[in-house]
């Protein structure tokens, strides 16, 4: 998504990103029936242990409403979100919590081989039901009869695309594990369902993680089964077929030290405020090499020139009214940048 800002507006955030850049910047998710708010303590954290850290706290729509809207629909609003952030061009992690981690994998599977460079290296999911839920739980934060409600709406088959946790509902009972494998969402995410072709797709996307750190809690009161959160559900890792048939590259992650399962003693609610949550996730919140600085420095910069088309004085001039600069000027300003921390 073009951002229309001034030629040197551009190019004066080039050079205070690259100032500051020292670790890959952080996309924070929330999850259901809450807004970015709740992931505001992350930020705090964050910002004293790694300062000069870019975050972006991601809101969808109109917040806690949003987040019961049709899952693949809130993944291509947060692509649209994450695109429009220059900032994260060439790069980026990202913790996501509850459902978010849901649309946070989403946007791995369908969007992380995106060619303009918006990928996710390390991805955190604090209490994902990455496959799925059986029944609805009576959580503080979800009234009883709303439960009950998403409950028999569970039954509804039209609604089951249209109200988010019934499409995150598993349950293992014959007559309803055909309704649940019917679904438009987690089968499909988990490669149950689809054309091969889509589902190689999404499984490369998931294998291109540098990491993924999936937490699981022994005090969740929410993710029934609590595996859950670990991609298992009513199996261990080296007996579930999520594994051992690789549905969607969790398997692969795993042979290779990719995947590393953490398990931890919060409630559902407490991922963001917890403190073995969070010593358990800043190792993954990692730095950039110099070389790595430099890939994300041409990248960026590839972007602007093609945006922006800069050209040499006495060269073409734009049909518009953006000011032309010496050729080469972002790459001098780049690579002064770039080498900050090699004097």
């Amino acid at each position: 998504m073009c951002k229309r800002i001034n030629m040197l507006g551009a190019l004066w955030f080039l050079v205070i990103t690259f100032v500051h850049a020292q670790y890959w910047p952080v996309v924070l998710m929330h999850g259901i029936n809450t807004t970015n708010v709740s992931m505001v303590p992350v930020m705090e954290r964050i910002e004293p242990e790694h300062h000069g850290t870019f975050i972006f706290n991601v809101e969808i729509g109109r917040g806690w409403i949003s987040s019961f809207e049709e899952l693949w629909h809130q993944i291509d609003a947060f692509a649209k979100q994450i695109h429009s952030r220059e900032e994260l061009r060439g790069g980026f992690h990202l913790i996501a919590h509850s459902q978010g981690g849901l649309l946070a994998r989403g946007y791995v599977a369908k969007y992380n081989d995106d060619p303009t460079g918006f990928h996710v290296r390390n991805l955190i999911t604090w209490g994902t039901p990455h496959r799925g839920v059986d029944g609805i739980p009576y959580e503080t934060s979800i009234k009883p009869w709303v439960c009950n409600l998403i409950s028999r709406l569970a039954d509804v088959h039209f609604l089951e695309e249209l109200v988010s946790p019934t499409e995150i509902w598993h349950d293992p009972d014959a007559k309803r594990y055909k309704r649940y494998i019917n679904t438009n969402f987690l089968p499909v995410l988990n490669n149950q369902v689809g054309d091969d072709e889509k589902k190689e797709r999404y499984k490369n996307n998931v294998c291109a993680l540098q990491n993924l750190v999936l937490f699981k809690s022994t005090n969740d009161e929410v993710i029934k089964p609590q595996g859950s959160a670990w991609g298992c559900f009513g199996r261990s890792l080296d007996d579930d077929p999520f594994y051992t048939e690789d549905w969607a590259g969790f398997g692969t992650l795993k042979k290779g030290g990719r995947l590393h399962l953490e398990e931890v003693h919060c409630t559902h609610e407490d991922y963001e405020i917890d403190e073995e949550v969070w010593q358990k996730t800043l190792p993954f919140l990692t730095k950039m090499t110099p070389e790595e600085e430099q890939e994300r420095a041409a990248m960026i910069e590839a972007a602007l020139d093609a945006e922006y088309d800069f050209v040499a004085p006495g060269g073409p001039q734009r049909s518009n009214s953006l000011p032309i600069l010496p050729e080469g000027l972002t790459s001098s300003l780049m690579r002064a940048c770039s080498f900050r921390n090699n004097p």
